[in-house]
């Protein structure tokens, strides 16, 4: 098992897939093996900040479902359980997801092995601790709760949805106190669109424009995940079907697969169901590209 340890603490490819469950869209406890986003996101941007050494500032508008606050939450614990004095923050937006990601957290640790699951001091609603020689704590709280992160010292911070944020500013603002600007620290910002208004919407704008969003060595960068990148977003092709104008332009500008022409479609008319009148526009904004 010393082995298996050490193998965990190098890779977390790894240690992912051998040692953390998560529960799958059929509520299977399976192996946590990353989709192509999760993927994307762990080798362009996560993996190169951590072997360089360097904080990792990032910005991420997603689609729906595409498991980011699943990967995120499996990287932040990886470094909980093999690294001493970690302490994590996750902040969502509703309360059912704070439950979700809470639920999230305990499943990793309980679904260790028991020759590899760390002494607790404490494994509240919202809160996992382990008792030293780790010395960290994963804390997963509702993001309604003012200067979250005032007066703490967090190794690493998730806002889930952070577009959702009643006062993101003023969160960013304590996080930017809390989370040390050297060595390996995360603050990373997850997100739907929630229209064209509002902090994370002026942040991503301003990200585009190369502006930084705090001085010192931590300079945010942004991720984009549009819906076309999950390959589960494809269907087969039915028997005399045809694209319309307006997707054979999309499926031009995009260079997208006919199958996933003939997803979109289902989808949005899925969208115009729940959303009379408003399908186009909750399609473009819950499924970018």
């Amino acid at each position: 098992m010393f082995f298996v340890g050490l193998a965990a603490w190098f890779v977390f490819l790894w240690a992912a897939k051998t040692l953390l469950k998560i529960k799958d869209k059929d509520a299977a406890i399976v192996p946590f093996e990353l989709n192509f986003p999760q993927l994307y996101l762990y080798q362009k941007y996560v993996l190169p900040a951590w072997q360089r050494g360097e904080p990792l500032a990032l910005m991420v508008l997603k689609s729906r479902r595409e498991g980011i606050s699943t990967f995120f939450e499996g990287w932040f614990y990886h470094k909980l359980r093999f690294y001493p004095g970690q302490n994590i923050l996750v902040a969502a937006h509703r309360d059912d997801t704070v439950d979700d990601m809470h639920q999230m957290a305990h499943r990793f640790h309980q679904n260790l092995p028991p020759e590899m699951q760390p002494k607790t001091q404490r494994e509240s609603k919202k809160e996992l601790v382990y008792l030293p020689p780790l010395d960290g704590h994963m804390r997963v709280v509702a993001a309604g709760y003012i200067d979250i992160s005032r007066g703490k010292t967090i190794q690493h911070a998730l806002l889930s949805e952070a577009a959702y944020f009643p006062d993101l500013e003023n969160i960013l603002a304590g996080l930017s106190e809390a989370v040390h600007d050297r060595g390996r620290t995360s603050i990373v910002l997850e997100s739907t669109a929630n229209g064209a208004s509002g902090s994370f919407y002026e942040m991503w704008e301003n990200l585009g424009k190369k502006r930084e969003m705090f001085e010192g060595a931590r300079n945010f960068r942004r991720a984009f995940l549009p819906w076309f990148i999950h390959p589960d977003h494809e269907l087969l092709v039915p028997r005399g079907w045809y694209p319309t104008d307006e997707e054979t332009e999309m499926q031009k500008k995009y260079k997208l697969r006919t199958g996933q022409l003939v997803w979109y479609r289902m989808k949005l008319q899925e969208m115009e169901l729940k959303h009379p009148g408003r399908g186009t526009r909750v399609m473009h904004q819950e499924y970018p590209a």
